[in-house]
């Protein structure tokens, strides 16, 4: 994770457990960057980060929540104008703090709403949100840089071969690639989080069967 963070004045790693770690780092600005610059990834899996308070037990933290943008495509337009609605919607997705890129009082010029939400990696993925205005529709949901997931259970950390006993048959599989939003259909941008408290160490767990390095 070194290289990925470009630490302007380093990390400091202490190993606590399987793929387990508290890291520490130096000055505020390089605390920022890894607080806010995520969702992190170690090859393909989520890097979960939670502050630390100096005290805990570092594993008595959950370290379950993964901060994740999304798209949900073809909403009304009247959805995408205000925070307060595009919020809503993003509730639907995951968990708060929401950060939510509306065009306040104008036409969307896109086709989607993009959001940030915070995601339980042992929950199944969000595929569809549903939404009652005049009738009940479904409106897909596509996801940015998305680590791996299996198309069977829907959780990150893993793929479908290591789910159970592995084998699965396709057609069951509710869950597939086409979660992943393409930047060739219609592009992205860059996009930063937010944070709270103080800015020297945090914990984290690489997911899978990985750890940070």
């Amino acid at each position: 994770m070194r290289n990925a963070w470009t630490c302007a004045q380093g990390v400091t790693f202490n190993i606590k457990g399987p793929n387990l770690f508290l890291a520490r780092c130096h000055c505020l600005g390089d605390w920022k960057r890894v607080m806010e610059g995520g969702p992190w990834q170690f090859h393909r899996d989520p890097v979960v980060l939670v502050e630390y308070d100096g005290f805990t037990n570092v594993a008595d933290y959950a370290l379950n929540m993964y901060p994740l943008w999304a798209r949900i495509k073809g909403l009304p337009d009247g959805l995408t104008r205000k925070k307060e609605l595009a919020e809503k919607v993003a509730k639907k997705v995951g968990d708060p703090p929401f950060t939510v890129v509306v065009n306040e009082g104008r036409i969307n010029p896109s086709n989607f709403l993009r959001v940030r939400v915070f995601v339980n990696v042992n929950q199944p993925l969000v595929r569809f949100v549903p939404i009652t205005l005049k009738e009940r529709k479904k409106y897909p949901v596509r996801c940015e840089k998305l680590p791996n997931f299996c198309y069977y259970c829907g959780c990150m950390g893993h793929v479908v071969e290591e789910c159970g006993d592995g084998v699965h048959d396709p057609d069951v599989c509710e869950w597939g690639d086409w979660l992943h939003w393409s930047n060739d259909s219609e592009g992205a941008s860059d996009a930063k989080g937010g944070r709270g408290g103080s800015w020297s160490n945090a914990a984290g767990r690489g997911g899978g069967n990985t750890g940070a390095g």
